[in-house]
């Protein structure tokens, strides 16, 4: 092969690895990640997450003080959800249900939540019996009015298979596995429940101390306590070196038949 042709071949295969590189990033994932050793690269979430970015400011709010209970108008832009899907935000520091409203055609929603500053949100949504997998973001309250989102925090070496939800649709038993990719050790602590209710928890004895390169199953349970769709979001915590951070997982079923 003469070199001029060889310069072209590698000069094309340059452009084509940045580009690759440059859509990874445009469509990674936008939960705040913690170094802590070598990272497992995040998969793109299918279905899609809400776009936090189009998340913000309201499109109206009364600028009186906010009230003790702390309501809060929130607006997504166009974009930010699929179109005429279900958008939920569950304060996950309360036991309230989640806020709900119905996208438009450009993606674009409102809501009222109940939340104050440094509060933990998860987003999700739902259409036609798909659920989008989740994002959790921080409230920041900016002044009476104004607010900004901050991606929780999530170790970029701790992995959740199947990820930050647990179906139960059709078993009652379900295993969460946790990766720790970490060059240190990992704990896992601490179990309970956002609602409280009777149908999920984990049965798995906390805490778990895993190696380096090491993995653990967590045991979920579902015992329905009633006939209608059952939902809570499970907690447990994982400590790597002095930090620990707080993993929320949704667990859900469909009403019985």
């Amino acid at each position: 092969m003469k070199p001029a042709v060889r310069r072209r071949l590698r000069r094309l295969h340059t452009s084509l690895v940045v580009r690759g590189v440059a859509a990874a990033l445009t469509t990674g994932s936008a939960l705040g990640l913690l170094a802590c050793g070598p990272g497992v690269a995040t998969p793109i979430p299918e279905p899609p997450t809400l776009q936090l970015g189009r998340i913000g400011l309201p499109k109206m709010e009364s600028a009186a003080e906010p009230t003790a209970a702390g309501g809060r108008h929130i607006y997504g832009a166009p974009g930010a959800a699929p179109f005429n899907a279900v958008v939920r935000v569950t304060n996950l520091e309360r036991t309230d249900p989640p806020a709900v409203a119905s996208a438009l055609g450009d993606g674009s929603f409102d809501l009222t939540l109940t939340v104050l500053g440094g509060e933990e949100l998860r987003f999700d949504w739902q259409r036609d019996g798909v659920r989008g997998a989740p994002e959790d973001a921080l409230f920041v309250a900016d002044g009476d009015k104004a607010f900004h989102l901050v991606p929780s925090a999530r170790f970029a070496c701790i992995q959740l298979d199947p990820g930050f939800e647990l179906d139960f649709s059709v078993v009652d038993t379900r295993l969460l596995t946790v990766h720790n990719g970490c060059t240190s050790d990992a704990v896992l602590a601490t179990p309970r429940e956002r609602v409280g209710a009777t149908d999920f928890s984990f049965q798995t004895t906390l805490p778990i101390t895993m190696g380096a390169g090491q993995s653990s199953d967590l045991s979920a349970l579902f015992v329905r306590s009633q006939p209608s769709a059952r939902e809570d979001t499970l907690f447990f915590d994982v400590t790597v070196g002095a930090q620990t951070v707080r993993y929320p997982v949704t667990a859900f079923a469909p009403a019985s038949p």
